[in-house]
């Protein structure tokens, strides 16, 4: 913001008496301010001040601490942090705003975050906030920087006074959500300047930082992690809301490691009973560390994993005007009994305080469930596994997960030990390999082309597969289209010659997309391992693994379970359905994104999936597990609510808890109180975003698509063919169509000719591609006859012409609903809406 501007906007703030008004209200109105796509882009979400409050009390500990937020955004976190220095005796406003650094890489909130701080104090011109229009990574330990005296009058001459940022006894703040593939797209280069940054700032302090970079999935918040402790005296403390990713994700090796090695952990908190952030699809935690050099510090120091089990409005209740004093106190003894809990294992021994835990030791109370590890133990267990540990379990899994971890530690083997995990097909054109059984009739393919595929999990409603069920076939020839002419294999052959002439959205030739071009047969797909099981990739409330009589195949979006040797397909899926696999796949699955689902990648059921050893059921322990996966599968599996209450459910579960030394008794009913728990929470947190976002989205969905519309639209869709065909041509050039008043759609291609045809029946051979299109683009409601151009050369211009028009309007509508929405999979179903009202979904 300009001298001037700044100045002036003092000069007309100083008329209204701000200072009444509560800063939820004032921040409000100026963060509405802020366009939308700027805050998708800058993955900006806003931060509610309870979970603001929260987050400083861990942090600042005295009234002259030093305070940073990196991403102040419009300033909650430095506003809430004023005034919880001023209660505490800091009285002083130059003095509070020299101990306040906020940067933010967006202008427009950065000025905001100006506002907010100086408005604090109206009545004091000489004072300026210290914020940073920058990008936080472009600033150095050190560094001078020059600030404005916001001072009365448009007239006065302004002096521009230096300060060096200094080193900080804070850092607090809301990390921005940016994906990483989208990080270099943004701007290209940028992961290379951020990991030779992060290099040149720990080399000397923590060389890891240099040999090992941050992993290539890694988010933005995971750098600023790296950057912001730079900045951070010893003893200091960060504290930062982020994604819950990096507890669970590959990259969270390195930020993992990074923390332990230079921090004590104070605690990471998430919240089960609410959504800290309902316009954001994420679900999110808190991370409060404290710098610390000491390697024996840290190795003894004790880590809190909390689940916060109330909302924030019930455990501070208090007003923050009326009661501000009240606030910080209460929220204080709330900080006091999380950093509290364990203290009763540090011990004097040998003149010294030792802390004696052993393990995992859980506290738990109607407000909080507190999971107290030795950060040694962490580390220990880190460096063994050589990857990400994962730290969800400390936040969700329920206590019988440890207990049976702990009792089975030799009885249970990672998946990885008796199965492999690969994706199934990735074909590049589904609408040529995946045939559905009307497509088959119609085109007569020689069954030895065909084989049954599982293209999606809802194909199958229980664990068994029925093949003769399945939807689609897979098309799967290794031949040379020479040698299916000389064999007679003529169904096939056309069959190919057509799929050679079809495109995609895109105006590609299928026979020429990037997947297909490298095989010896671009309609040839890979021979793959066929499969018993499958692996469920992405789960709501039912848990099952698929299972098959016969081998088949599969699409990518189900996963292939292929068993070593030794295991026997039906015994793995059989341990594999019972109800410990599924607590265990809810807890080492992905619930990073608040929509609800569970996710599992290949390399996360490889890697941390733990399953009971098959080898451990023999004769009639064997027997009996499955018969009772065989009854299983005589039905549907329902949500987990109603499938634990299931006799042949629990009848498989105790024999699996037998066989595993367990006594059913004892555990079975833990194991499905604490799974059904973790979905319940799950799906609930998903449902308080959706209820918030569904009613906006209903009320703003047509909005949105009448504005997309007429901008892109305003005069509504050129029509085929009047609009596309050349102005030269005559009556007398057209030739006459009868078509029947049913909608016509493309049949086989053959040497040449391709049929236009209709469900009812209705055949009629076009000479060329080209013309068989022009008929079905050109078919008006009620019309039986269509006038199409003598001549083969017009009437393909206006179809090419026509089809390019179409691709570049969806282009169009993409990018506009992109624009607004920073959404792709938004945009592009939004985008094809609008193509169905104007009836071109089918052409486009």
């Amino acid at each position: 913001m300009a001298i001037e501007e700044l100045a002036k906007l003092i000069q007309d703030l100083n008329r209204f008496n701000f200072s009444n008004i509560p800063q939820e209200v004032l921040g409000a109105v100026f963060e509405k301010l802020i366009p939308p796509e700027e805050r998708h882009r800058l993955g900006q979400y806003f931060t509610r001040e309870d979970l603001v409050d929260f987050i400083n009390a861990f942090c600042i500990r005295t009234r002259d601490d030093h305070i940073l937020d990196p991403t102040c955004g419009t300033g909650t976190f430095l506003t809430r942090a004023y005034d919880r220095m001023k209660i505490y005796g800091q009285r002083e406003h130059r003095k509070l705003l020299s101990q306040l650094w906020g940067v933010d890489i967006a202008l427009f909130p950065a000025e905001l975050a100006t506002i907010n701080l100086f408005r604090q104090d109206l009545s004091d011109y000489a004072n300026f906030p210290r914020i940073l229009p920058k990008d936080f990574f472009e600033i150095k330990v050190g560094q001078t920087f020059q600030f404005p005296p916001p001072k009365a009058s448009l007239n006065s001459q302004f002096t521009l006074i230096e300060e060096e940022i200094p080193i900080f006894d804070a850092a607090v703040g809301n990390f921005p959500y940016i994906r990483q593939e989208l990080i270099n797209r943004q701007e290209p280069g940028y992961k290379d300047f951020l990991e030779k940054t992060l290099a040149e700032e720990w080399l000397i302090d923590y060389p890891d930082a240099f040999v090992i970079p941050l992993s290539g999935q890694a988010d933005i918040y995971a750098y600023l992690f790296f950057h912001t402790g730079r900045f951070i005296r010893e003893g200091g403390r960060m504290g930062f809301v982020t994604s819950n990713a990096w507890l669970d994700v590959g990259y969270g090796y390195e930020l993992q490691r990074f923390l332990l090695n230079n921090f004590k952990l104070i605690a990471i908190l998430e919240s089960r009973c609410e959504p800290w952030f309902e316009g954001s699809a994420i679900n999110t935690i808190v991370t409060i560390v404290e710098r610390c050099s000491s390697k024996e510090e840290r190795d003894d120091h004790l880590v809190k994993f909390v689940k916060v089990k109330r909302k924030l409005s019930e455990l501070i209740p208090w007003d923050m005007k009326l009661e501000a004093m009240e606030r910080w106190f209460g929220i204080d003894a709330l900080v006091y009994r999380i950093e509290g809990v364990g203290k009763e294992h540090y011990k004097l021994q040998d003149e010294r305080i030792v802390n004696t835990l052993k393990g995992l030791k859980t506290y738990e109370d109607k407000d909080f469930r507190i999971r107290v590890v030795k950060q040694e133990e962490l580390l220990a267990e880190l460096e063994k596994e050589g990857k990400t540990s994962k730290w969800g379990k400390y936040l969700r899994a329920p206590e019988v997960y440890f207990e049976i971890l702990d009792k089975c530690k030799d009885k249970l083997v990672p998946l990885k030990e008796v199965a492999d995990i690969r994706r199934g097909y990735t074909t590049g054109v589904n609408e040529f390999f995946y045939l559905s059984k009307d497509r088959i009739r119609h085109w007569g393919i020689e069954n030895e082309f065909l084989a049954p595929v599982i293209k999606s999990p809802k194909e199958s409603g229980g664990i068994l597969i029925d093949l003769s069920k399945l939807e689609l076939k897979v098309f799967l020839c290794h031949k040379s289209k020479e040698e299916l002419l000389r064999e007679g294999k003529m169904r096939a052959l056309r069959y190919i010659e057509w799929g050679e002439q079809q495109r995609d959205s895109g105006g590609t030739l299928w026979c020429e997309h990037p997947t297909v071009v490298n095989r010896k047969y671009w309609y040839a797909l890979p021979t793959p391992q066929l499969t018993k099981i499958l692996w469920t990739k992405s789960y709501d409330v039912r848990f099952l693994q698929r299972y098959s009589k016969e081998r088949l195949h599969a699409d990518q979006r189900v996963y292939q379970l292929l068993e070593k040797d030794g295991a026997e397909a039906k015994l793995l899926a059989t341990v594999l359905n019972s109800s410990l696999c599924s607590l265990i796949i809810e807890l080492c699955g992905r619930v990073n994104l608040g929509e609800g689902a569970l996710d599992t990648t290949v390399e996360e059921a490889q890697e941390y999936m733990l399953v009971p050893n098959p080898q451990l059921f023999k004769g009639k322990v064997k027997d009996d597990a499955v018969q009772a996966f065989d009854n299983l599968c005589k039905r549907p599996i329902k949500p987990i609510f109603e499938e634990v209450k299931m006799k042949d459910r629990q009848r498989l579960d105790r024999l699996v808890l037998k066989t595993l030394g367990l006594d059913p008794k004892q555990y079975l009913k833990p194991i499905y109180d604490g799974l059904t728990q973790l979905v319940r929470e799950r799906i609930e947190l998903a449902n308080m975003r959706k209820g918030v976002k569904q009613v906006k989205t209903q009320r703003d969905i047509e909005k949105l698509k009448k504005q997309v519309t007429e901008e892109v639209l305003p005069y509504g869709v050129r029509k085929f063919p009047e609009e596309f065909l050349d102005l030269s041509l005559k009556a007398k050039d057209f030739a006459e169509v009868s078509v029947p008043g049913e909608p016509l759609k493309l049949g086989m291609y053959f040497l040449g000719t391709q049929e236009v045809i209709t469900d009812s029946g209705f055949t009629y051979q076009a000479k060329t591609v080209e013309e068989a299109k022009y008929l079905i683009y050109a078919q008006k409601p009620d019309s039986f006859v269509i006038k199409i151009p003598k001549d083969t050369k017009a009437v393909a211009k206006a179809v090419n012409n026509y089809e390019r028009y179409l691709r570049q309007l969806k282009a169009e509508l993409f990018q506009a609903f992109l624009n607004r929405i920073f959404d792709h999979k938004i945009s592009d179903a939004l985008a094809q809406r609008v193509l169905i009202e104007f009836k071109l979904s089918s052409q486009a």
